[in-house]
């Protein structure tokens, strides 16, 4: 009897301690919860306000930060999902700022472009290389917009004519040479060759003129002649000291003027 009464008291002081114990680690259990929850406030309070100070620093830069340091520090502020009002209201600013400088530099482009493109248009004292290549310069924007498209059509139209009239040039150069090599070895020949050339004039009288002095915008020119009498000084010279620097056409592709220089 006394055996189980002692038992009956240690398990009874045993369920004591073992409730007393389940408590205590209750306890630390919550404890250890609210301590979590308070930690996760205070790093979600502290991230918003460092939110708000990046935020708030981006709109107040005067020009410092370009458009891409912008992006990247919006993108990392949004991508901590922060439901905070103020930081929601500042997001959509900056997203503004961005979108409006984005705007205003698209517009500067544009500007410039067009600049650049009525130069290449207006402009008689550019060679074929230099325009090809800085209309590339253009084209590489690649900016969508109608104007500059339309300004692009006409710089292109240019160099086709230029090409075109490069090649004219090379057709008439060569004839010349052709006409002046002639005329020391096979008069026939070269008469065939003035024949040909001729087609490619509006008629026999269409006049020459050549350039013996230019200074700026002066010109001095030797006496006028035509392409018939032309061709044929050629063949009697037996050399061509000139070389082809302005062609003339009409609506039927027929050389009109011609204009040459002293080589």
């Amino acid at each position: 009897m006394n055996n189980k009464k002692q038992l009956s008291s240690f398990w009874s002081g045993s369920r004591v301690v073992i409730y007393l114990l389940a408590g205590l680690l209750t306890l630390g259990t919550v404890t250890s919860c609210n301590s979590k929850k308070k930690l996760a406030k205070k790093e979600l309070a502290a991230k918003t306000e460092m939110a708000k100070a990046r935020l708030q620093a981006i709109l107040d830069d005067d020009g410092s930060m370009s458009i891409e340091d912008m992006e990247s520090e919006l993108n990392e502020v949004k991508s901590w999902n922060l439901t905070d009002e103020t930081v929601v209201a500042l997001i959509s600013q900056v997203e503004k700022k961005i979108d409006d400088q984005k705007a205003r530099i698209l517009q500067q482009k544009i500007e410039q472009a067009k600049i650049e493109l009525l130069a290449l248009l207006n402009d008689n004292t550019l060679n074929l290389i230099d325009i090809q290549r800085r209309l590339a310069k253009v084209k590489a924007m690649n900016l969508q917009d109608d104007e500059i498209n339309d300004l692009i059509k006409m710089v292109e139209e240019k160099i086709s004519e230029m090409e075109r009239a490069a090649k004219a040039e090379n057709i008439l150069q060569d004839n010349f040479d052709m006409i002046a090599q002639l005329g020391a070895t096979n008069i026939e020949a070269a008469n065939s060759k003035i024949t040909k050339t001729l087609s490619l004039f509006d008629s026999p009288e269409t006049p020459v003129l050549i350039i013996v002095a230019r200074e700026g915008n002066i010109i001095d020119y030797d006496k006028p002649t035509t392409i018939a009498h032309f061709l044929e000084y050629l063949k009697d010279q037996k050399e061509n000291r000139n070389r082809v620097e302005n062609i003339k056409k009409n609506s039927f592709g027929k050389i009109t003027e011609l204009e040459l220089i002293k080589k």
